[in-house]
């Protein structure tokens, strides 16, 4: 595999892909927009940080990785991973967590590097599916809690265990701004009810452009709606973090956790595409692409990136067939920095809200859940461990957790040859809603 893989597909291109990969491009910026705003939001970061994830990154992408649907930018996951990493080292809203943030994801794009380089990608298969179900699930319902406060328009300071953010939200619901949480609900639906029944819809975005309206028209700021505000009209630039030298040290740790949940969700999902339309992928050079992104946005004013299983599966849809439809979505979120910021300061906090939780809904996959029980009973013993501790003691200990119960499932496979098992392979339904 060339060190550059665009030049395995830029070479051969076919003029007969470009309207394909245009109408993707144009049908996942719509899409993107709005949940990198979302995430940056879910991480402590302001939205430009997201936005700004979600342009020169995905272009490196195209030119370093190997999958030609997949959608990298901004997901739900990592944004968490990013808030609870930075958390003991800056304050959220300084300058110094902004920098905190682009310095992680260089460390996260160095790790993939390392890593890819090593050539040790195929230790991903180790990795019990079992397990990573139920630290999805968890995970899920985390950050879709999280978000709760932004809903019902309530102030609640970040916690660092979810029993902790439960009770806070409790306890604050006396103070529920009702035109927050009427806005929120409605969104919320909106969002569900789009995706059911009009999936082909961008919902993320008539969400946006619905809630902007009725900010302007209600004049909701006034009675304590909370909104998005100014957004810098620029590109990004390059920069390198500013920071004592030893931060990069002491976030490895984190940026270690970040690179494993990230190469997972990204590598799982290119895999079912790969296979769909009939190319190798190679998970090394997969790290390394992913790297490569994560320096970009560390270089960029972004923080850390990967690999979507709901952009990936609309990027599909839509009709991709080159990473080409990629850098189409790139420019297009450059062009909403360089001329739409003014429009988007309007917009609800509640709104982006709304976005993470029904984006993070389908992760608790019940379905998914039944089948593995179904298939091998035993496997629920990994997924209720992972899922019980990510939930009662965080998400960094709950991978810690997930790599080790992965390893006993890996030598009880071992030892007992016979015994079916189940496919490691993301589920389908996950894929429509990271």
């Amino acid at each position: 595999m060339s060190l550059l893989p665009i030049t395995s597909w830029a070479r051969g291109y076919k003029s007969s892909d470009l309207r394909s990969d245009l109408a993707a491009g144009l049908t996942v910026a719509a899409m993107l927009v709005p949940q990198a705003m979302a995430y940056a939001l879910l991480a402590g970061l302001p939205p430009q940080a997201g936005l700004y994830a979600a342009t020169i990154p995905v272009m490196v992408y195209a030119v370093f990785g190997t999958s030609r649907q997949l959608a990298v930018g901004p997901v739900a996951i990592v944004s968490l991973l990013t808030a609870t990493s930075l958390a003991p080292f800056a304050e959220v809203g300084t300058g110094a967590y902004l920098a905190a943030a682009a310095m992680l994801a260089l460390v996260v794009g160095a790790v993939h590097i390392a890593v890819g380089v090593a050539r040790l990608g195929k230790l991903v298969s180790l990795l019990s599916h079992a397990v990573l179900v139920g630290f999805t699930s968890a995970a899920a319902i985390i950050i879709g809690f999280s978000q709760v406060r932004h809903i019902l328009g309530v102030n609640v300071a970040r916690q660092d265990h979810f029993y902790q953010t439960v009770r806070e939200v409790v306890a604050s619901l006396g103070g529920i701004n009702w035109p927050t949480f009427v806005l929120g609900t409605l969104a919320l639906v909106t969002l569900r009810i789009l995706k059911a029944r009009a999936p082909q819809l961008p919902a993320a975005l008539i969400v946006v452009v619905g809630s902007i309206l009725a900010v302007e028209l209600l004049n909701l700021e006034t009675h304590g709606v909370s909104l998005v505000g100014a957004i810098p009209d620029q590109l990004p630039s390059l920069s390198l973090p500013t920071g004592q030298g030893s931060l990069a040290i002491d976030l490895l740790p984190s940026a270690l956790l970040i690179t494993m949940v990230g190469f997972m969700e990204s590598i799982a999902v290119a895999r079912v595409y790969a296979r769909r339309h009939n190319y190798s992928l190679d998970p090394n050079q997969e790290l390394i692409g992913l790297g490569a992104a994560n320096v970009a946005a560390g270089l960029f004013g972004g923080y850390p990136v990967t690999g979507g299983f709901s952009r990936t599966a609309v990027n599909d849809s839509a009709g991709a067939r080159t990473p080409l439809a990629s850098i189409v979505t790139a420019i297009l979120v450059l062009i909403t920095l360089a001329f739409l910021t003014p429009v988007l300061q309007s917009l609800p906090k509640a709104a982006l809200g709304a976005i993470i939780v029904s984006a993070v809904i389908g992760l608790v996959d019940i379905k998914e859940i039944t089948h593995i029980a179904r298939v091998k009973r035993t496997d629920l013993i990994g997924l209720a461990v992972t899922f019980t501790a990510t939930l009662l003691l965080s998400i960094e200990l709950g991978i810690v957790v997930a790599v080790v119960a992965s390893l006993f499932d890996v030598v009880a496979r071992r030892t007992t040859p016979d015994e079916p098992a189940v496919a490691v392979h993301p589920p389908m339904s996950a894929q429509r809603h990271s």
